[in-house]
Formats: structure tokens, C-alpha cells, sequence
């Protein structure tokens, strides 16, 4: 599905034909909500999925992220890296071969860091880390804030969301609970179909669009024993 389609499905789900009620704007904004909601539940499952990679090379004990993956007041970061959350942080040889030489262990908190329970923390916008880097290259890999925007969502439009499209009713059907909510109504078959659409997201994230992902569960003979340290 596309956005339009998801689009026409939220309006055709909540059943609302008059605009004066159910504003334009009104269904962008819970379309929007409910598309964050859909990334959210595709990324606490397997973060992997949208994850996107930048390198940094920092020269102290501390890093900047605002500008460069993270926005603040004082800087924002370019659209098209902006990250809702790091995924891992590993050192590789150069951004150019980027081969990775091992991950860094992340601690919660810079006491944590101080007391050497791991290698960095992110504290607000700035990575700490336990010792001064020396020139180091490091890979950030991070979930994207995704690019389709509130005003993204109108009827007609053929914009692409993702590869999941058995999926995307979810977010018409997310985005019709806000709405529900709104308009005061239990909606009990809404409700049963997105426990349903949910359970099948799940499964298939469990699964992974590669079928034979599923071997790691339980190791079959043949495969090697790849373990990254």
C-alpha cells in the first residue's frame, strides 16, 4: 500500500464522510500518529529493520550529536539522517571499507561510563565515552525518524512507506483508535483486527523476511558458528 491508499482505508474505517467533522488536517494528524505508532512497534521488535549507518571520528572523550543525528535548538540535524534512537556503536577501520573491528558496550549513564561498566552513554545528545578518542572511526548504526511527514498523508498520493505492505493497515487502523477516542465510541471489531494485524506483525518480525533466519533459533548442521565480538 502506498500512502494514498492508506489514506482512503483510515477514512473508509471510521466512516466519516463529512470534512467539516473530520477535517483534512484531522485525519493527517492521527495518520501521522499512527504511522509513528507502526514504525514504534516494527523497531521495539527488531530495530534492524529501519536502521540506518554514519560515521563519526572523535578526538576526546566526548561527542556531539545535535546537527549531526539528533536536532536541538541550537542545531538540527540534516532530514535525511535524523535518528529516533541508536541501535549499536562499533569501531571499524574507515568510513570508506567500514569493516567493523568490535561494537562498544553502552552504559546508561555517565557514572556508569566513569565507573567503567562499558564504553559510552548517550546523555542527551552527547556521547561519552570511557577513555579519549584518539582519532577513531566509529560506525553509528540508528533507527531513521522516518521521512513521510504529517502533511505527507492525502488521498491520491503514491508515495512509498516500506516493505511491508501486508502491514500497513495497521497504520490506518492505529490512527482510527485516535479517532475513536476522539469521537467517544468503543469499536470492538476495530479493536479484535488490530490485536489480529499485530499478532501477524509479530510473527513475521520473529521471522524475517528472510525465511532462513528463522535457523538461528535452533542451529542446523551446516551452518557456521559466526560470533561477533
Amino acid at each position: 500500500m502506498n500512502v494514498g491508499e492508506v489514506y482512503d482505508l483510515f477514512r473508509s474505517l471510521v466512516d466519516e464522510p463529512d470534512e467539516t467533522f473530520l477535517s483534512v488536517g484531522n485525519t493527517q494528524t492521527y495518520l501521522h500518529a499512527g504511522h509513528l505508532e507502526y514504525r514504534g512497534k516494527i523497531t521495539d521488535i527488531n530495530p534492524e529493520v529501519f536502521s540506518s549507518r554514519i560515521w563519526i571520528t572523535p578526538t576526546t572523550e566526548e561527542f556531539e550529536l545535535a546537527g549531526v543525528i539528533f536536532s536541538s535548538a541550537a542545531a538540527a540535524a540534516p532530514a535525511a539522517d535524523q535518528a529516533q534512537r541508536i541501535i549499536r556503536i562499533g569501531v571499524v577501520d574507515s568510513a570508506a571499507s567500514d569493516q567493523i573491528s568490535y561494537y562498544l558496550v553502552p552504559c546508561q549513564s555517565p557514572v556508569e561510563v566513569e565507573n567503567a561498566q562499558g564504553d559510552y552513554c548517550l546523555a542527551g545528545t552527547k556521547l561519552i565515552f570511557s577513555s579519549k578518542m584518539s582519532s577513531t572511526t566509529l560506525r553509528i548504526e540508528y533507527v531513521r525518524v522516518p521521512g513521510i511527514t504529517k502533511t505527507d498523508w492525502v488521498t491520491g498520493s503514491v508515495t512509498f512507506i516500506d516493505n511491508f505492505p501486508n502491514f500497513h493497515p495497521l497504520i490506518a487502523l492505529y490512527a482510527a483508535r485516535y479517532y475513536a477516542i476522539r469521537d467517544g465510541a468503543s469499536n470492538a471489531p476495530l479493536l479484535a483486527q488490530l490485536a489480529h494485524k499485530e499478532d501477524e506483525l509479530k510473527q513475521f518480525l520473529a521471522t524475517g523476511m528472510t525465511t532462513d533466519n528463522a535457523q538461528y533459533i535452533s542451529p542446523q548442521i551446516g551452518y557456521s558458528n559466526v560470533v561477533v565480538i
